[in-house]
């Protein structure tokens, strides 16, 4: 049976070209979309990944200031805490050194007070001072050694008794001799003047187990007999 014009009569089927056309423009806007379809997902997929690497770098340099911030902070406290050790350290030694010297003062103040000084007879000497508040000045030795060596912790326990005695300071005073008294194991004798030698003094030590040289007799000569010339 003839078909309407423009169709095609395949037994009982029949195929119209409009229709055929319009199939097929379907298919191709169907896979058009499908493609762009595509196309945004992945677009949206790379854009993502790129902001999620951007997000991290940006986290991770973050991260990284503040941790670089904190260490600035913490070598900023740490130096300032040094420096104030250092200070308070400085400041401790500082006042420990005053403390020293004014002991040291006190005790040259304390060797003066209750002089007994009377006129001698003997020769060389106008006077001779003795003091019954003398103590011993102390001693750091737990072996005693009854010694002349310059520089030795006797030798300087030494001085500091007769700097005690004379009030001379070791500071102004030239020892012109040191040598042994009558018990030459406990005993000493200092010949010392001070440095614009105005005056000429002997010392007469004792040392005292546990407690340091003891200042017994000071003899003010008229002339300084250890020097030569």
């Amino acid at each position: 049976m003839a078909g309407r014009k423009g169709e095609v009569d395949y037994g009982f089927i029949s195929f119209s070209p409009t229709s055929k056309k319009r199939k097929t423009n379907f298919v191709l806007n169907s896979l058009i979309a499908i493609v762009i379809i595509l196309i945004l997902v992945v677009s949206a997929s790379i854009f993502g990944l790129t902001n999620r690497g951007d997000n991290n770098q940006a986290a991770s340099e973050s991260t990284n200031e503040e941790a670089n911030t904190n260490d600035q902070v913490e070598s900023e406290q740490d130096t300032s805490s040094d420096e104030n050790t250092e200070t308070e350290d400085t400041e401790t030694e500082d006042s420990e050194l005053e403390e020293q010297q004014e002991k040291e003062e006190v005790d040259l103040e304390s060797g003066q007070e209750g002089m007994v000084v009377e006129e001698s007879t003997e020769n060389n000497v106008k006077t001779t001072a003795q003091n019954p508040n003398w103590q011993p000045v102390g001693t750091e030795q737990s072996n005693f050694s009854n010694s002349f060596d310059q520089g030795t912790v006797d030798w300087n326990e030494k001085l500091k008794a007769v700097s005690y005695a004379t009030g001379l300071s070791i500071d102004d005073m030239i020892v012109w001799r040191m040598e042994r008294g009558g018990d030459p194991a406990t005993q000493a004798v200092a010949t010392v003047t001070p440095k614009d030698q105005s005056e000429n003094y002997r010392v007469y030590l004792q040392w005292v187990d546990g407690q340091g040289w003891k200042p017994t007799e000071v003899q003010t000569l008229v002339k300084n007999d250890k020097k030569s010339g």
